[in-house]
C-alpha cells in the first residue's frame, strides 16, 4: 500500500497548481518511477501486479479488514462486478481494506444470473477476502447501478460510499470522503467531479465540461458537479430522490450511465455535491481489467445521449442545472 501511496503522491504533486505538468508529463514521470524502482522482472507487468505484494505484506502486518466496533449509522463501501472481472475485483477490495479508518463493511454485490452456482463459481482469491470480512450479497442484476441500488433498499439509514471494481484506492482515500463528510454531512462527497458548462445557454456536450476539478469548485453553483464514481463516491443517508429505484426508469433512458443517473436524483432531491480535500486527480486502474469500460463508451457521446433522455423526463431537474449555472455566470460577471 506504501507503494500504492507513493504513485498517488506523485500525480497529486505535479497536479498541483503550484506544480503543474502536463498530463502526459505526470504519467511518463510515475512510470518511470515504477521502471526505476522495482526489479527488471517486473518491468513489464502491470500496476495490479506490482501492487500485490505490497498489499499482501501490509495486510499482515495492518489487520486487513472491516471496522468490528458498533458505530451508527454505518460506513458502509459497495461494489459490483461481473465475470471477466471477478478474477480481479479483488484487488480493489484488498486495497479498501487497508484504509485508515476501516470501514464498517465491504459489500459486494453480485448478479445470480452471472453466477448462478453462487459461492462455488468465485476464485480464491475473493473466497479469501470474504474470510477477511467481505460480505457478498446476491441480487437480480441491473449492470453498473447494482453498486448502490440493492444497497440503498439494504441499508437505507447508513452512509454508503460506492466503488469501482477496477481501482486502487490509496489508504487516506476513506479518510479524505469520510472528514469532508463531517463538515458537511447532508452533501453527497466525492474525489473526483465534471463541472458541467454551458453552451449557448444550454448545457454543454459532455466532452466539453471541465474535468476532475478540486475543492474550490465547492464555491460555484450547487447543482454544477458531475461526481464519477471511479474516485468513490459518499452517498448520505437521504440524499438521492426515492425515484433512484425505479428500474424501468433508470434502464429505459441511462443504461450505461449509472453516474448521471445518480446524479439527477441527487439534484432532484436538491441534495449539493462536494469535491473532497486533497482528491484523486488521477487513479491507478487494475490494466488488465480495462479492455471493456463504460467510459470508453460513454465518452464518444453516449453520456450526451443519456443524459438528454434524463432531462427530457425529468425537465425540472434540467431547470435546476441551468438555473444553478446562470448564477454562476452572472455571479462572475
Amino acid at each position: 500500500m506504501k507503494y500504492l501511496d507513493g504513485l498517488y503522491s506523485l500525480d497529486n504533486f505535479f497536479g498541483s497548481s503550484k506544480h503543474r505538468l502536463p498530463f502526459k508529463a505526470v504519467h511518463w514521470l510515475r512510470s518511470f518511477a515504477v521502471n526505476r524502482l522495482v526489479p527488471r522482472t517486473l518491468l513489464r507487468a502491470s500496476p495490479a501486479e506490482l501492487a500485490l505484494p505490497a498489499l499482501r505484506e501490509e495486510a499482515h502486518l495492518s489487520g486487513e479488514g472491516v471496522n468490528t466496533d458498533d458505530s451508527k449509522p454505518r460506513v458502509i463501501i459497495t461494489l459490483t462486478t461481473y465475470p471477466k472481472r471477478i478474477s480481479t475485483v479483488h484487488l480493489t477490495i484488498r486495497s479498501l481494506m487497508l484504509q485508515q479508518p476501516k470501514p464498517d463493511a465491504i459489500v459486494l454485490y453480485l448478479d445470480i444470473k452471472d453466477f448462478p452456482q453462487r459461492m462455488q463459481e468465485l476464485p480464491d482469491s475473493l473466497l479469501q477476502c470474504a474470510d477477511l470480512g467481505l460480505k457478498i450479497h446476491w441480487c437480480d442484476g441491473n449492470l453498473s447501478y447494482d453498486k448502490l441500488i440493492p444497497a440503498l433498499v439494504d441499508f437505507p439509514r447508513d452512509i454508503l460510499i460506492t466503488v469501482d471494481d477496477d481501482i486502487f484506492y490509496p489508504s487516506w482515500w476513506l479518510s479524505n470522503l469520510l472528514s469532508t463528510h463531517v463538515l458537511h454531512p447532508r452533501d453527497i462527497v466525492c474525489h473526483r467531479a465534471h463541472r458541467i458548462t454551458l453552451q449557448d445557454g444550454e448545457i454543454a456536450p459532455y466532452l466539453k465540461w471541465q474535468r476532475n476539478v478540486d475543492s474550490k469548485q465547492n464555491a460555484a453553483g450547487e447543482f454544477t458537479l458531475l461526481f464519477t464514481g471511479c474516485g468513490g463516491v459518499l452517498y448520505p443517508p437521504g440524499a438521492l430522490h426515492s425515484e433512484v429505484r425505479r428500474r424501468e426508469q433508470f434502464a429505459k433512458l441511462a443504461p450505461r450511465a449509472d453516474d448521471l443517473w445518480f446524479f439527477a436524483m441527487a439534484v432532484k432531491q436538491q441534495t449539493r455535491i462536494r469535491v473532497c480535500e486533497p482528491h484523486l486527480r488521477e487513479v491507478i486502474d487494475i490494466a488488465s481489467s480495462q479492455s471493456e469500460s463504460l467510459y470508453q463508451t460513454n465518452k464518444l457521446g453516449g453520456n450526451d445521449v443519456q443524459l438528454a433522455a434524463i432531462l427530457d423526463d425529468y425537465p425540472e431537474v434540467r431547470e435546476t442545472i441551468v438555473a444553478s449555472l446562470r448564477e454562476e455566470e452572472d455571479d462572475v460577471s
